[in-house]
């Protein structure tokens, strides 16, 4: 099923590129940096099946999975407590779904996907740089309080049949942006299918920093699955552009 899948979205994304005959390309004002320390991303996994991680978010998901909120720098002096990584599993039970926050690892199959990477990411993200539980949580699930987040992080796969990048994962933060994996900024990108949509969105490197802009994100992929998380967005549309890039 995975194979066939994969040869699908090839073919289509082949079909689609076939029909898309200017591709001028511009300078990019994009510059490559290794992270520093403050930076801050929530990163999410897209459903993309020839990634090991997209084809096992895709078993949960055709929209996105969550992948957690890094953070590398020191935000309180609060020093960790014996109990809370207890109560950080205790609490992410029963919010992980909400966003789609699954772990893949082996030993949380049998527990409904949770929660062995959800409190790895807080213990190295959060309890690490001085915040609780309840804190660290709050910056995951209350990302609808804003739009001023840029996207700041993407890793991509090279699928040389079409000469283009597959983005896999993608995160909206602070920092300059990080690109992982590829062939440079002068090749194309595109997004997976998403949900229902059997289009592929195309974008040149000079584009990334404003078509996958945050606001959309919400809109049409964290939106689009889960509406009853998004009561007003009334902010985001205003400022997300269509469904297509």
């Amino acid at each position: 099923m995975g194979r066939k899948l994969l040869k699908v979205f090839i073919a289509i994304l082949l079909l689609q590129l076939s029909h898309n005959s200017t591709w001028g390309v511009k300078k990019s004002f994009i510059t490559l940096h290794k992270s520093d320390s403050d930076r801050q991303s929530l990163d999410f996994i897209l459903p993309d099946p020839a990634d090991e991680l997209g084809a096992q978010c895709l078993q949960h998901s055709a929209y996105f999975c969550l992948m957690g909120y890094r953070i590398y720098k020191k935000e309180r002096e609060r020093e960790p407590r014996e109990d809370d990584k207890h109560q950080f599993e205790i609490l992410v039970r029963d919010r992980a779904h909400r966003l789609n926050w699954f772990s893949f690892k082996e030993e949380d199959k049998n527990t409904d996907y949770c929660c062995t990477h959800q409190v790895n990411m807080y213990v190295e993200h959060g309890q690490r740089n001085g915040l609780s539980p309840e804190e660290y949580l709050s910056k995951v699930f209350d990302f609808h309080l804003t739009t001023q987040k840029d996207v700041v992080f993407i890793k991509v796969r090279w699928v040389p049949e079409a000469c283009t990048h597959v983005i896999s994962q993608i995160g909206f933060g602070l920092g300059k942006l990080k690109i992982v994996g590829g062939r440079g900024l002068t090749k194309k990108f595109v997004l997976p299918p998403l949900g229902n949509s059997q289009k592929i969105q195309i974008l040149t490197g000079y584009q990334i920093k404003t078509k996958l802009a945050f606001p959309w994100f919400v809109v049409w992929v964290i939106c689009g699955e889960k509406p009853w998380l998004c009561p007003n967005t009334d902010g985001f549309a205003s400022s997300s552009g269509g469904r297509n890039l």
